[in-house]
């Protein structure tokens, strides 16, 4: 995932924020690696054949 980067603006609950980051403190990542790891993981389930 070494493209260029976009920059955006989201707005999330403060809850799924946080369980975000609770994630990203376990996998020492950060919350933005989780959020596109999860992002890419759901497409890749979720493609039409």
């Amino acid at each position: 995932m070494h493209r260029k980067a976009k920059r955006i603006n989201i707005t999330l609950p403060e809850r799924v924020l946080a369980l975000i980051d609770e994630q990203a403190r376990r996998e020492g990542a950060t919350h933005l690696g989780v959020l596109a790891r999860t992002v890419l993981d759901y497409i890749g389930r979720n493609q039409v054949a």
